[in-house]
């Protein structure tokens, strides 16, 4: 008897426990839009005015998880995709597993955390916060330098484990967030200067030319500002590649003066090249500015005894796609006005044709939009390709027109696709199907997986769009004989082409864990991205024999499947115990 225990627990051990592991929710990350408002705004009401400051409260339409562990992130634009920090390398090391904030950023953009506080603007804020019972954060404000202006946006982030639905479907929980939390919303903070330095006759940007702010005394002496009661200024300053500068001071009459290596100042007007004014405005050239209200704003030329100097073109971009659209939108901020900007496909491993076209506009601020439905089988995205115009000739009208000419400098960057769903084959390096491989899901900047699944045993696997993230990513397969393989997203679709071919299945369309795809605007919070829910619609997915092992896994399912399995194991222990135990001969019988 004390056998068939003994047999019991370890068929009760060996059923119960692996299946708690294996049906165990993990951790998902959830980002929410921030309201972001400038410090250097007259109605931001933040506790000093300051261009490199803002002003951060959960939005109306998109609070936080109620109760519950909440990071500020800020995500800048750099030149090769957008990196996000907590801007603290502890914090960084627990939610991205490395150092974005004095590592990455620093190196990319220059990037310099200058400080997260409470309302008061003073007191040091701990970075992650409490949110509330409705899932609002309260009010801080956040500090960071960068060496150009690049975009930025700021979010909050909840790492939490997905309630599980009746229908035992894991990752949703009920909230009242609205779709305009989604990733197209999230607001760009441009930090645009409130003036420019520039060539005269090439009417390129001037980097590093020292712009120094001095005040004019009632008597007319002009002395450098220093400190400002009620502002926040650098000064003197170097300029950045847009050659921008800016001074945020309280009202009253200041003088500027600018100093750079092979030119003179102040311009003469006769040498200013007469395109400037589609570019540039409010020309200074020495003369008092007085400060009243709104922040004044003043472009200066500067003259070059050569005749006209050229600078390097930089830029900075993010790249995320629409949840709800499927398309791919590329932001950002190039240094020059006017860039024009290229988004090539690739095929087959080389350039297939020009996706789309655009151009920034005279502050370098661009937008562009991709939709990667229209791709054929096979082709994917391939570079941004970037090219400096020069402004300075030709009529406007055709300077305005794409710049078809005059094209002096193009640089490319390499532009990874982000599929919304994701069906298919992992394959090693030798192209064979990995069964069993733990499959995980990693942001571009980030070493801890934003979600992890497995294959079966033909290698197949399948994640749905609610587990995908909205910005770049990469996909790690973990083999069983421990290899590692890194496989960028635009690999696996041309891996998969004839699959998803044959199939009829979109990586575009969003379609979450029940097969429903974006139909309506709902208002339910989702795993793995943003708040918002793709509700409706009834394109089911096709049926195959390829099912995924351990793709949507349910808790309840396994939990009823074990205890039949437990009961089914002791009834057969027990029926072996009774059979035995009849078959013993009788006990002798008194004579």
């Amino acid at each position: 008897m004390k056998k068939i225990i003994f047999i019991c627990f370890f068929i009760f051990c060996s059923l119960i426990v692996p299946s708690r592991v294996r049906g165990e929710q993990q951790e998902v990350d959830r980002f929410t839009c921030l309201q972001v408002q400038r410090c250097d705004e007259e109605t931001a009401n933040c506790s000093v005015k300051d261009s490199h400051r803002v002003k951060l409260s959960s939005r109306a339409d998109a609070r936080s998880l109620p109760d519950a562990k909440t990071y500020i992130i800020e995500c800048l634009s750099t030149p090769t995709g957008q990196t996000c920090t907590t801007g603290n390398t502890q914090a960084d090391n627990f939610v991205y597993h490395r150092d974005n904030t004095t590592s990455a950023l620093a190196q990319s953009v220059k990037y310099e955390f200058q400080g997260f506080f409470k309302s008061d603007g003073k007191t040091p804020a701990a970075n992650p916060v409490d949110s509330n019972n409705s899932g609002d954060i309260g009010v801080y404000e956040w500090r960071s330098y960068t060496q150009n202006q690049v975009p930025r946006k700021f979010l909050s982030l909840n790492r939490y484990i997905p309630k599980v639905t009746a229908n035992g479907q894991g990752g949703q929980q009920q909230g009242t967030f609205s779709f305009d939390t989604t990733s197209k919303n999230c607001v760009s903070i441009n930090w645009d200067p409130y003036g420019r330095v520039f060539d005269s006759q090439t009417l390129e940007p001037v980097p590093g030319a020292e712009v120094t702010l001095y005040k004019v005394e009632s008597s007319g002496q002009a002395t450098i500002v220093k400190d400002i009661v009620g502002g926040n200024v650098i000064n003197p300053q170097h300029t950045p590649d847009n050659g921008g500068f800016t001074f945020v001071v309280p009202n009253d009459t200041y003088r500027i003066g600018v100093a750079s290596a092979g030119y003179d100042f102040p311009n003469i007007a006769s040498k200013l090249n007469t395109n400037y004014a589609k570019v540039y405005s409010d020309m200074y050239r020495g003369e008092d500015i007085v400060q009243s209200g709104k922040i004044e704003h003043r472009d200066i030329p500067l003259d070059s005894a050569s005749g006209g100097k050229t600078y390097k073109l930089t830029y900075t971009f993010f790249q995320e796609i629409n949840k709800f659209t499927g398309k791919i939108i590329i932001e950002g901020k190039a240094s020059h006005p006017y860039t024009k900007f290229t988004v090539t496909t690739e095929k087959a491993g080389v350039r297939y044709h020009d996706a789309t076209v655009a151009q920034a506009d005279k502050n370098g601020t661009f937008s562009i939009t991709v939709d990667p439905s229209t791709f054929e089988p096979g082709e994917v995205m391939g570079q941004l390709e970037v090219t400096k115009v020069d402004v300075s000739r030709g009529p406007l009208s055709s300077l305005l027109n794409f710049f078809s000419v005059f094209a002096q400098e193009t640089s490319t960057v390499k532009l990874e696709s982000i599929p919304n769903y994701l069906e298919g084959v992992a394959y090693d390096a030798a192209n064979k199907p990995l069964a069993n491989a733990k499959v995980g899901v990693y942001l571009a900047f980030s070493d801890s997986s934003f979600y992890e699944t497995a294959t079966d045993d033909k290698g197949f696997f399948r994640i749905t769009s609610e587990h995908l993230p909205y910005m770049p990513y990469r996909l790690r397969y973990n083999a069983t004989s421990g290899t590692q393989i890194t496989v960028a997203p635009s690999k696996f679709l041309v891996q998969n082409t004839k699959y998803l071919s044959d199939n009829n299945i979109s990586t575009t369309k969003y379609r979450d864990s029940s097969g429903k795809g974006f139909t309506d605007p709902a208002t339910t919070v989702r795993s793995g991205g943003f708040a918002q829910n793709p509700q409706g619609g009834t394109n089911n997915p096709k049926q195959n024999s390829l099912i995924p092992a351990a793709v949507n896994q349910s808790p309840v399912l396994l939990f009823v499947v074990i205890v039949f399995l437990l009961v089914g194991a002791a009834a057969l222990l027990l029926g072996v115990y009774l059979y035995h135990k009849n078959k013993q001969p009788l006990p002798p019988t008194a004579p």
